[in-house]
């Protein structure tokens, strides 16, 4: 009885369910070894990945707060720009307004200096007919020799 129990363990050993036991044990144990190396490739991807991804949110955060400091320093611009030309537009009415009353001024003083001239006029031909008169009579005093 033994020897036929020892039989039937040998030959149970012997069996293709044992065998096949033993290889689908094999295979659980490449694959778990397997399962192993691509979970730690998919870690180490993961990590790196996680990294670009970080890498990548800091300077999108740069670009980002660049961009806004950049578009606020562009308004400030705008502002001061548009401030300057509503100035330089006051100050060319004002210039405008200036001019026009200098050409009224000057037209209102053109007909007062031909008056003064035509007046100058007048009396320098008084004054030189009276330096003549003045003259004449002197030179019939024979005060002044003639000359």
């Amino acid at each position: 009885m033994e020897r036929t129990s020892r039989e039937k363990g040998k030959s149970a050993l012997d069996s293709p369910a044992h065998y096949n036991a033993i290889l689908i044990e094999e295979m659980r144990s490449q694959m778990q070894l397997v399962i192993e190396k691509v979970e730690g490739v998919e870690e180490r991807l993961i990590t790196r990945m996680d990294d670009r991804f970080a890498k990548v949110d800091d300077q999108l955060q740069l670009l980002t707060s660049t961009t806004q400091e950049h578009s606020h320093r562009l308004n400030r611009l705008e502002n001061k720009l548009d401030q300057t030309a509503n100035k330089l537009d006051q100050t060319a009415n004002k210039l405008d307004q200036t001019a026009n009353k200098l050409d009224q001024i000057a037209h209102e003083l053109k007909h007062e200096i031909a008056k003064v001239d035509a007046k100058l006029d007048q009396r320098l031909i008084q004054v030189e007919k009276t330096v003549e008169r003045h003259e004449h009579i002197l030179t019939e005093r024979d005060l002044i020799p003639p000359g």
